[in-house]
C-alpha cells in the first residue's frame, strides 16, 4: 500500500513569498514469501528536499525513529535488525536529493507500515511554482500490476494543486 498526505503553504502572510510542501509518504511492504526478506528503495526526493519525519508501526502502533549521525544509525541498524532480527527501518541520504530506505526483518505472509515525512520548497518556473512529489526510483520488491497509488493534497489560501493526467478529484486534490 502507498499514499501521500500533502500541505502546501506560504512561508509568510504574502502571496509572493515562498512555498514550501510537507508530505507524508505510508508505506506498507508485504512479504508474501516464506522467508525474512528486507525492502530496499533508492527514493527520490524534489529537488532542495529532507527527511524530517520517519515512523513505523511495531505491534500496530505507530513510533517515531530516532535520527543520527550515518555511523549510529548504521550501528542500530546492525543490532536491532541483523542480531536482534526485529522490526527496524534505516533511512540514510545517499546523494543530492536522494534517501536509501531498508526496511528488515519482514516476517513471513506478514506486513510492515512506515511514515516518511519530507518537507521541500516548491520550484519557480514561469511565474508558477512546481513540486514534484517524491518517488522510488530503485527497488529489491515487486509492485504488483493492480497495485494503486494514492495522494492527497492540502494548499494554503490562494494557492491551488493540479496533477498532469489526474483530475482533481480523482487524485485527492484540494485547494482550500
Amino acid at each position: 500500500a502507498s499514499h501521500m498526505d500533502g500541505k502546501i503553504m506560504r512561508l509568510a502572510q504574502d502571496s509572493s513569498s515562498p512555498a514550501l510542501a510537507y508530505v507524508e509518504w505510508t508505506i506498507e511492504f508485504k512479504n508474501v514469501s516464506d522467508r525474512q526478506r528486507e525492502a530496499r528503495a533508492q527514493i527520490e526526493l524534489p529537488h532542495g528536499g529532507v527527511a524530517s519525519r520517519l515512523t513505523l508501526w511495531i505491534d500496530g502502533e505507530e513510533r517515531e525513529a530516532a535520527f543520527g549521525t550515518r555511523q549510529q544509525v548504521r550501528e542500530a541498524y546492525q543490532q536491532v535488525a541483523v542480531v536482534q532480527r526485529r522490526d527496524p527501518a534505516l533511512l540514510n541520504v545517499v546523494g543530492p536529493d536522494t534517501l536509501l530506505l531498508q526496511c528488515f526483518p519482514i516476517q513471513p505472509g506478514s506486513k510492515m507500515k512506515l511514515k516518511l515525512g519530507i518537507t521541500a520548497p516548491l520550484t519557480l518556473r514561469d511565474g508558477k511554482s512546481y513540486l514534484r512529489l517524491p518517488f522510488i526510483s530503485e527497488r529489491n520488491f515487486t509492485i504488483t500490476p493492480e497495485f494503486e497509488h494514492a495522494s492527497w493534497v492540502e494548499c494554503a489560501p490562494g494557492l491551488a494543486a493540479s496533477a498532469a493526467g489526474t483530475s482533481s478529484a480523482a487524485a485527492g486534490y484540494r485547494p482550500t
